[in-house]
């Protein structure tokens, strides 16, 4: 983990680059309370709460204690986005949870109210549930298709897409660090360096300006471990949108759900 000096330094540069929103959670380590201290009254603060022992019987009062000590950590009256942090469908039907939900959506202290999911299933139940202001999901140019399954039920029930993972867990960086060894996915990796040099850009402005391009997406949240990743990222977005056959080259890139790119098969094997 990273001083918290060096923490600091990353949100003040993100903050004097433009950068206003921020996404953290207790399951985080020390990210709520640094990003507290750090941010002082600036910026916009999406956290989240939920856990696997908050899926159980009625829970209510401890969601609610969570939610109270993200606040305080977090030094804020009011929580501008609160996500149930890897929501599925069967914890939507827990009537308590559902209970508990609906007081949250009257709480003045919560602007409004996420689920960050896994898979096309779970996110196409949280936008058509009716309890979510945004879903946050994954996007990356070897795995769009979360996004093309909600994109149209998104737009009509005004729910919000984030996405993350953009980078995948930085395979897509271009930087040359080690990929983990899961069949398939050095091949994949390889596919997108090909096309980013067709499309005569780096791997990583290919990653971020696709998903920045892509219909339906209004948020692109992005993992920051040194302060100069930010001038990178504030270039690319910056930067002209992708062109047509550059469009259609991403498109193509789309490995349609294949588990040798979701670091979720990546950990099982570890």
């Amino acid at each position: 983990m990273m001083s918290e000096s060096e923490a600091a330094l990353i949100v003040t540069t993100a903050l004097a680059r433009g950068i206003r929103r921020f996404d953290t959670a207790p399951a985080y380590g020390e990210a709520e309370t640094r990003l507290g201290r750090a941010l002082g009254a600036n910026g916009t603060v999406w956290t989240k709460v939920g856990r696997a022992e908050l899926h159980t019987c009625n829970d209510a009062p401890k969601l609610f204690e969570e939610v109270e000590q993200s606040r305080h950590r977090l030094r804020r009256q009011w929580i501008d986005a609160l996500q149930w942090h890897n929501w599925t469908h069967a914890i939507g039907e827990l009537p308590w949870f559902r209970h508990a939900w609906k007081r949250l959506r009257s709480d003045e202290r919560i602007r409004a109210l996420g689920a960050s999911t896994y898979g096309p299933a779970d996110a196409a139940a949280a936008v058509d549930s009716g309890m979510f202001d945004l879903v946050q999901v994954e996007w990356n140019l070897l795995n769009q298709g979360v996004v093309r399954t909600i994109e149209v039920r998104a737009r009509q029930t005004n729910v919000t897409i984030a996405v993350r993972s953009v980078f995948l867990q930085g395979a897509l960086t271009g930087d040359g660090r080690p990929l983990p060894p899961v069949p398939g996915l050095a091949r994949a990796v390889e596919r997108v360096r090909t096309a980013a040099a067709r499309c005569r850009l780096p791997v990583s402005h290919l990653a971020l300006r696709a998903a920045l391009d892509t219909p339906g997406i209004t948020y692109v949240l992005v993992g920051i471990d040194h302060p100069s990743q930010i001038d990178v990222v504030a270039s690319i977005c910056a930067a002209s949108r992708l062109t047509v056959e550059q469009q259609k080259a991403v498109r193509e890139l789309d490995l349609d759900g294949d588990p040798a790119v979701d670091p979720r098969s990546w950990l099982q094997r570890g």
